[in-house]
């Protein structure tokens, strides 16, 4: 006799690694948003310049 497998369990194993995975990358994301700003308002005064840059990596994330 071979042991059932539990399909609902692999499922909720999924669902969490993936909420996990999804909210890592939404964090590094926001950071990597941040960073920009904060790094472009200390290497430039022009106003336009420092909220392009953001907007940039955020619209980009992987070229950012």
């Amino acid at each position: 006799m071979s042991p059932e497998f539990d399909f609902n369990s692999l499922t909720t194993y999924v669902r969490w690694s993936v909420a996990l995975l999804g909210a890592f990358a939404g964090a590094l994301w926001l950071a990597l948003v941040v960073w920009t700003y904060r790094d472009m308002r200390a290497r430039s005064r022009d106003l336009f310049a420092q909220l392009l840059a953001p907007m940039v990596a955020a619209m980009l994330p992987i070229a950012g």
